[in-house]
């Protein structure tokens, strides 16, 4: 098992339990040692995985992926200023511990500009499907996000970029991101308009839909370090990114892209889709799609994102807790409550899928469904089987959250991606 220390320190451990009896120290990493000068309070969760980078012969060998954590500076009260530590992303061979890699401002593989710590759990993609990590995202306590690279056994092909800048330097706009970002590689059908020029010189607007690859990043802002704090105006986002492909990006690769602020992402937080008549639907088609992605205000006060998302036949969901009113002075001894949060919105659209507002005068919409007055985790997919005594009566899959389970319908369904037919010669 590996696990930090959150507040209670700067280190990781790794512990081999084969023999539960006897467990056995495999490694321990502490901050601001040879590497590690980076890494600051422990609350990034160590993510498995292989790499490029850590092969013996021709096997990968298992790797973590963590965040440089957490920098206490940032509870200070007022809009976070630059970090001293915690501003890194770190790679190590899960057996021995060994820094394979790391991205850091200074005494790192990679160099990195970012000036704000990174506590949440780094996202890993593996975009070609050879069972190795050649791609990562994560957000950090400056409300950017961040695109790292990796597209081969060579450090010096790595590249690390802002993808997104997402806060601001007010209270309200002191967007903090400190969970995992959710990634769906996905098609998203835009609507695009285009002048044609006829013969005769005259133009005319042609209006096509079509089909279009991303990796859409999904993730909330929100300060786990002060869950009942109400001075920030955080937000849900999901962003449109168009370079499928890893690849080298920089100065010896292809340009890095423009980077993606909230005026590129489109409000979805009025449900424009489900509000729009027959005859504006085409235009606030066109709008969204010239967009980078989209934002979802978290309205309640000091409501904020508390976990990372999931998505579930193109249907986003993620948890939120808006704090409780605290009183000046209390009347009794009864801890105060906040309200925990779960929304379902459409993938591309941001539109309900369900009927909850009906079915609880307690959900506040559609798309937003009390759970219970839990700080909540993930959202998590359970299926089971319609009978356990019949295999062929199927499988019914809904979610686990906090203490509820709430129905989704989904339902596993076995669909052919692959024929191959040979042919007569």
């Amino acid at each position: 098992i590996f696990f930090g220390l959150r507040r209670g320190g700067s280190s990781y451990y790794a512990i081999d339990i084969s023999n539960p009896s006897s467990p056995r120290l495999m490694w321990r990493i502490e901050g601001g040692t040879t590497g590690f000068t980076e890494l600051g309070q422990t609350w990034s969760q160590a993510k498995l995985g292989y790499s490029k980078l850590n092969l013996s012969g021709d096997t990968a060998k298992p790797v973590l992926f963590f965040g440089g954590g957490y920098d206490p500076s940032k509870d200070n009260s007022g809009v976070g200023s630059e970090d001293n530590v915690g501003r890194a992303v770190y790679m190590v061979d899960a057996e021995t511990g060994n820094l394979k890699w790391s991205m850091a401002e200074d005494n790192a593989t990679t160099e990195f500009t970012g000036e704000d710590s990174i506590p949440s759990t780094i996202a890993t993609l593996d975009s070609d499907g050879d069972g190795l990590v050649d791609r990562l995202y994560t957000g950090d306590t400056g409300g950017s996000v961040w695109r790292v690279d990796m597209p081969s056994n060579s450090v010096t092909d790595i590249s690390v970029f802002e993808l997104a800048t997402l806060g601001g330097d007010t209270n309200s706009t002191d967007r903090r991101f400190f969970n995992e970002p959710a990634i769906v590689r996905t098609f998203i059908t835009e609507t695009i308009e285009s002048e044609v020029k006829a013969e005769d010189q005259s133009t005319s607007t042609v209006t096509v839909h079509q089909e279009i690859p991303y990796d859409a990043i999904l993730l909330g802002s929100g300060d786990k370090s002060n869950p009942l704090g109400t001075d920030t105006s955080d937000v849900f986002f999901m962003i449109k990114d168009k370079n499928i492909i890893t690849q080298n990006f920089g100065d010896s690769g292809t340009s890095i892209p423009d980077v993606i602020a909230i005026d590129d992402l489109y409000d979805f937080t009025d449900n424009p889709f489900e509000t729009v008549s027959d005859t504006g639907r085409q235009a606030l088609s066109v709008a969204v799609s010239n967009k980078s992605g989209w934002y979802f205000d978290l309205e309640l006060s000091g409501e904020k994102s508390t976990a990372s998302a999931i998505v579930i036949n193109n249907t986003v969901y993620f948890t939120t807790f808006s704090p409780p009113n605290l009183a000046d002075e209390q009347i009794d001894c009864e801890l105060p409550s906040g309200q925990g949060w779960l929304y379902g919105v459409d993938l591309a659209l941001g539109i309900s899928k369900f009927k909850w507002a009906e079915k609880d005068s307690k959900n506040r919409e559609d798309r937003i469904s009390f759970i219970s007055e839990q700080f909540l985790g993930a959202p998590t997919l359970i299926v089971i089987p319609n009978d356990p005594d019949d295999a062929t009566a199927g499988t019914t899959g809904n979610l686990i959250v906090g203490r509820r389970i709430v129905d989704i319908g989904f339902n596993l369904q076995t669909m052919r991606t692959y024929l191959y037919i040979t042919e007569d010669q």
